[in-house]
């Protein structure tokens, strides 16, 4: 089974076992050159694809994401996290991207950083 879209360079990053059962692939997707957005799918515990979407960042990137990590909130949303350069000074930057069950993008921050991407990824219990 192939999942993705013809004609763009995607690329999976981590998978996350949701609260139902089921799996999210994060990654990246680029159609070329130096943009790229999240790609995220679901799928189930055979491998059928549940939904996938391509989510763009309205803070867009410049350089093809380096990583991308993904968590599953209390109330069974998804936060997705990228990192890449800022396309408007080539800062080194954390993207962060929420999205409901379905996968349609709820918000997204970008956060400049000194580091090289996100190693690890956890939830805080407060």
């Amino acid at each position: 089974m192939i999942i993705g879209d013809e004609g763009r360079f995607q690329g999976g990053r981590s998978i996350l076992k949701t609260k139902d059962g089921n799996y999210l692939v994060s990654g990246f997707s680029s159609p070329g050159g130096y943009s790229s957005d999240f790609y995220v799918v679901k799928i189930n515990s055979t491998g059928e694809i549940i939904w996938s979407k391509t989510c763009s960042s309205e803070m867009a990137i410049a350089e093809t994401m380096v990583d991308a990590k993904a968590i599953e909130t209390d109330d069974g949303k998804y936060i997705i996290f990228g990192g890449g350069t800022s396309k408007e000074n080539f800062d080194y930057v954390l993207i962060a991207m929420k999205l409901d069950s379905n996968g349609n993008k709820l918000f997204e921050r970008m956060y400049e950083l000194n580091l090289s991407g996100p190693g690890a990824i956890t939830k805080a219990h407060d």
